[in-house]
């Protein structure tokens, strides 16, 4: 059926698309599409244009676009990403779940490793969220693979730079344990976690485990290390972090005790990597 969809599609809107394809416009404004059209319109876009970022009024609007484009494109070569909104209040303290930083690293990650066409559909309440540059998600990500020369120290410490909470067991995204010379992370990579084994510093086994028996399933070759959050804590952001709160604080006329008490336990929380 996908080989049928420009028999569809609008041919003003086809003109409108292959104008943008030859950058001879860099945006285009379409309304009055509703169900099987928009999707039949959107699908012929996704054939001609590279990249293509597709924003809905609501999450729930998005999410059901998203399903019906990737029905309609069937098994063509293109990727078809989904980007969701934070489940937090924008400026509130609350962090987002883990799941949903989980989903949306992936989705980033995908998109910037993404080779050919891409289609991602969002919300509008995505956009404003506070999110890792490209460039540190890229950098942030590490391929792990068996036989390489990495340590178990380093590993963890690297795990904590990138945001991974330490606890007994690996249960959620961005979870990590440690136990003698075997560390187990849960990475937004993979539907389920890792458990590297170690000899001194050497990779000796990588496999996945279920998270809910904490067994081992299936031994792999490699996997991939990302991100569990926004914010990634290196040496670098931390001091840049530090050095831009003394800077306000000088802007500041009068600083009374409380507020650099407050600030104080900021500042260490940062430094510990809170």
């Amino acid at each position: 059926m996908r080989d049928y969809i420009p028999f569809f599609a609008s041919k003003k809107i086809a003109k409108e698309v292959l104008a943008l394809s030859q950058d001879k416009r860099e945006q285009m404004f379409i309304d009055g599409l509703r169900g099987s059209d928009l999707v039949i319109n959107i699908a012929q876009m996704s054939n001609q244009l590279n990249r293509l970022l597709i924003v809905c009024n609501t999450e729930q609007n998005a999410l059901k676009l998203h399903q019906e484009l990737d029905t309609m494109l069937g098994n063509a070569p293109i990727n078809r990403l989904f980007f969701p909104r934070s489940d937090s209040i924008p400026l509130d303290k609350t962090r987002s779940s883990t799941s949903i930083i989980s989903w949306q690293l992936s989705t980033l990650f995908q998109l910037v490793q993404a080779k050919g066409s891409a289609v991602v559909t969002t919300s509008l309440p995505a956009l404003y969220d506070c999110l890792i540059l490209p460039e540190k998600l890229e950098e942030g990500a590490k391929l792990i693979s068996k036989g390489d020369m990495l340590s178990l120290d380093g590993l963890k410490k690297t795990l904590m730079e990138l945001g991974y909470n330490p606890q007994h067991q690996v249960e959620n995204f961005g979870d990590v344990a440690v136990r003698g010379g075997i560390i187990d992370f849960f990475s937004p990579s993979s539907p389920s976690p890792y458990r590297i084994e170690f000899d001194v510093d050497v990779v000796e086994t990588i496999r996945k485990i279920n998270p809910a028996t904490q067994l081992s399933t299936k031994h792999v070759e490699s996997c991939m290390l990302l991100p569990s959050s926004h914010i990634i804590l290196d040496k670098d952001t931390i001091e840049n972090a530090i050095t831009q709160i003394n800077m306000f604080l000088l802007t500041v006329r009068s600083v009374d005790s409380d507020l650099q008490k407050k600030v104080n336990v900021d500042i260490d929380h940062i430094k510990s990597g809170v």
